[in-house]
């Protein structure tokens, strides 16, 4: 007994302090994650504010096409200056004085480089960059700076031109059986409002192409807007499972005459 007692004691001796350390190490790695999250989400917030502002600065700053390019580039390097200012500003606001950012952040939040630049390819979309040093504490090593940035790509709020509309590849809303490509997800042919009525009520309806053939009971359902009646409230002509992809992808499929025009 007094021998496993000893072997017992000398085990504890090394598990409990590697332990320690990995909990620890642990810490401080959570810490860090912590802070680059909120420097994150304070970055996105402050980016689609200026993305939002950006059209009545545009407003502002509108630019006279008879005016010289030098004019115009004077244009831009004031919104750009405007922006870079607004950035910064709403940065600080959304971090505030975040406990993570002011125990792992070199400076805390004043240790935030914040700045903004324009896409080379479109000058509708700017992007804003956030650089800082973080430290994390190691048991026994000690302090290590590791150097982290964190990028939001975001477009200007001031809408398409007719070209870049007609290029764009936006994305719509199509069933399984794909007969048309809907704009909105709301729209009357993906959210049925089925009325149950009885069979002698078909009027002018004609019936599904696909439970119509069947014979029914003594009611029908019928989709408000809808042109055939049906006999199974099951009917697949009754469910909408709605997808949401690209324009491009449904390329020979003509737009919803309700949503689409």
């Amino acid at each position: 007994m007094k021998r496993n007692r000893g072997y017992i004691t000398v085990e504890a001796s090394l598990v409990v302090p590697l332990f320690l350390f990995f909990m620890l190490a642990m810490s401080g790695i959570f810490m860090v994650l912590m802070a680059e999250s909120h420097v994150h989400q304070s970055l996105a917030a402050a980016t689609d504010y200026v993305a939002e502002y950006c059209y009545l600065e545009q407003k502002l700053l509108a630019k006279d096409e008879k005016k010289p390019n030098s004019v115009d580039t004077v244009s831009i390097d004031v919104e750009s200056l405007i922006d870079a200012v607004i950035v910064k500003q709403q940065f600080s606001k959304y971090i505030g004085n975040d406990f993570y950012v002011k125990k792992v952040v070199s400076g805390g939040k004043s240790g935030v480089f914040v700045r903004i630049e324009k896409d080379k390819q479109n000058s509708k979309i700017m992007i804003v960059t956030a650089s800082y040093k973080a430290k994390i504490n190691l048991p026994l090593l000690g302090t290590y700076s590791i150097n982290l940035s964190n990028q939001i790509k975001q477009k200007a709020f001031v809408g398409f031109t007719e070209e870049e509309y007609n290029n764009s590849d936006y994305f719509v809303y199509v069933t399984p059986n794909r007969e048309a490509y809907h704009m909105r997800r709301d729209c009357t042919h993906l959210t049925l409002d089925i009325d149950t009525v009885s069979s002698n009520r078909k009027g002018n309806y004609a019936p599904c192409f696909y439970c119509g053939i069947k014979k029914g009971g003594t009611k029908i359902y019928i989709a408000k807007h809808g042109e055939v009646y049906h006999n199974s409230r099951g009917c697949v002509g009754l469910k909408r499972t709605v997808r949401r992809v690209k324009v491009s992808s449904v390329e020979g499929i003509g737009a919803c005459t309700r949503c689409g025009g």
